[in-house]
């Protein structure tokens, strides 16, 4: 019986160490960018990232999508896989089966979506473990807003567009939700 009980701790505390060096990895710089189509643009998702994330929509000459700041390597691995799909922008840290485990990150990230049209983003959706989001939308974006955080706040913006197509859907597990205009 107590040999039992012992490689049932040792079991424990292997996984547990494991665990422990699979959430707190190291972080890496990345800047990584996506010229897109107009009908890629149109829906951008972020998913499965567990860090601050600060989301940038602004207007310009290009369709663009940019990941810049500090990730776990993992991740920023994975990043450098990543492709647009012909009707979206996926970028998800999710594993295969559709699970997304949170890995420790004090650093901030900024995503950057800029269209040349502000009607051309009909949908960002953006899924999160944890972690605070800010969307800087300009005033020219018109949007409804779909916000939800089990445990954290939600800034609403100034100006609500209940009626317009284009969507932002941020959804939290652990985190703040504020939107600035």
């Amino acid at each position: 019986m107590k040999k039992k009980i012992a490689i049932l701790v040792i079991g424990v505390v292997i996984a547990g160490i494991f665990y422990l060096n699979y959430v707190n990895e190291e972080n890496t710089k990345v800047n990584k960018e996506w010229a897109l189509t107009d009908e890629q643009v149109s829906n951008v998702v972020l998913k499965g990232i567990s860090q601050d994330l600060n989301v940038i929509l602004k207007k310009g000459d290009t369709n663009t999508v940019q990941v810049a700041g500090e990730m776990p390597v993992s991740f920023a691995d994975k990043l450098k896989e990543i492709q647009p799909e012909k009707d979206k922008m996926l970028i998800s840290f999710a594993t295969e089966i559709g699970v997304s485990i949170a890995k420790n990150s004090k650093e901030k990230l900024t995503v950057t979506i800029q269209t040349t049209d502000t009607k051309l983003l009909k949908e960002l959706n953006i899924k999160m473990n944890k972690g605070n989001v800010v969307v800087q939308v300009p005033n020219e974006f018109e949007r409804r807003y779909e916000l939800e955080t089990n445990k954290g706040e939600v800034t609403n913006p100034k100006s609500v567009k209940n009626n317009a197509d284009e969507l932002i859907k941020v959804e939290l597990g652990f985190g703040n939700i504020d939107i600035v205009e």
